[in-house]
């Protein structure tokens, strides 16, 4: 499913809501121009019960790049991941950042609905964010494009756990935490 609009150098407007209205896009219009192409989004499965599902956004010519996918949640597993990247954190959700920016967060699911039960078999949902503006820039606290990823991670974090109906564990408020002082 693609929805465009004409492309130009007029101001980028974007929705308060994106990737079929399932995610808050408060902190995306820090990732985009101000003004270039229109805003677009293209969804795989993000509106079906899936296992998975991927959006990209573009604007301007940048693109961000949202995926969820059931994961394993454990205390081996979040040894195994973060131990060559840099690990991230949103409450009693972990993840790891990569070397080119890419934030992947597992979110805890312990708790179902029972509508949920049918597409996640496992105890986690992971949500992988990355955007185009962050590759290739000095990953560190000072990067503002980092730091608008991190916001929107975590949102996308927020509402996909709550998408998928988890009552687990509360994820925090605020960005995604990375921890600097573990950066390979």
């Amino acid at each position: 499913m693609v929805d465009e609009q004409e492309s130009g150098d007029e101001a980028i407007e974007i929705p308060a809501r994106v990737c079929h209205g399932r995610i808050s896009a408060e902190s995306v219009p820090s990732l985009f121009p101000a003004s270039g192409e229109k805003f677009r989004e293209y969804l795989k499965n993000f509106d079906e019960a899936k296992e998975s599902g991927s959006c990209h956004l573009w604007a301007g010519k940048e693109v961000i790049f949202v995926e969820y996918r059931e994961a394993p949640f454990s205390e081996s597993h979040r040894k195994k991941v973060q131990r060559f990247d840099t690990p991230v954190t949103l409450g009693d959700a972990w993840g790891y950042m990569t070397e080119s920016g890419w934030i992947d967060l597992y979110l805890p699911c312990t708790t179902k609905s029972g509508a949920v039960e049918s597409r996640l078999k496992v105890g986690a949902v992971a949500v992988t964010v990355h955007a185009s503006v962050v590759v290739d820039t000095e990953l560190n606290e000072a990067n503002k494009k980092l730091q608008a990823l991190a916001e929107f991670a975590a949102e996308a974090g927020r509402d996909l756990h709550g998408w998928y109906g988890c009552e687990g564990p509360k994820l925090a408020d605020g960005p995604v935490s990375i921890d600097w002082s573990k950066r390979p």
